[in-house]
């Protein structure tokens, strides 16, 4: 009997602590994310994490009415996910670079220089495939869709690059 009850109490422990996560997830936090995009700017997401739920934190925060609109949407999506963790892997790459030419002290020059004409070169990469995205989704969305997708897009970039530079220094 003691243990039965000690079950129940626990069973009801956990649901009662599941009721005010459930009503804070549907808060707009800080960024304004709510639900799905909410989650993506989670303090606790690692830089891993949201990379591999990119797609899924997408999908669910675009609110498709129908299936065949999410198949449609996808189409486009997906090779737009691939270009852009190209990009996005390339900048990591460039700015761990820069981190670790920093920890000396001293960055030169000519190594201000490359590093500086490659961040541009990545982020016009970047613009160019998100305005190509943007564009393939004209034909198959309707233009608040269309708006929510740039606006979801920009936000988890915003989320994204704030992780990924939030221990470098400034050049002194």
């Amino acid at each position: 009997m003691n243990r039965n009850l000690a079950a129940i109490v626990m069973a009801a422990s956990v649901v009662i602590g599941l009721v005010p996560v459930s009503a804070r997830a549907q808060e707009p936090n800080a960024n304004g994310l709510s639900g799905p995009t909410q989650s993506a700017s989670d303090s606790s997401l690692t830089l891993v994490d949201l990379e591999n739920r990119r797609q899924q934190i997408v999908v669910s925060s675009m609110k498709f009415s129908n299936d065949d609109q999410k198949k449609k949407f996808l189409q486009v999506y997906v090779p737009y996910q691939i270009k852009l963790k190209r990009i996005l892997a390339a900048k990591r790459k460039l700015i761990e670079e820069y981190s670790q030419n920093q920890q000396n002290g001293v960055i030169s020059s000519t190594d201000a220089n490359r590093i500086m004409k490659q961040a541009l070169a990545l982020d016009n990469q970047r613009e160019e495939a998100v305005a190509n995205y943007i564009r393939r989704l004209k034909p198959i969305e309707p233009e608040q869709q269309i708006l929510r997708a740039y606006q979801i897009e920009n936000r988890i970039y915003a989320i994204y690059m704030d992780k990924v530079t939030a221990t470098i220094p400034l050049v002194p």
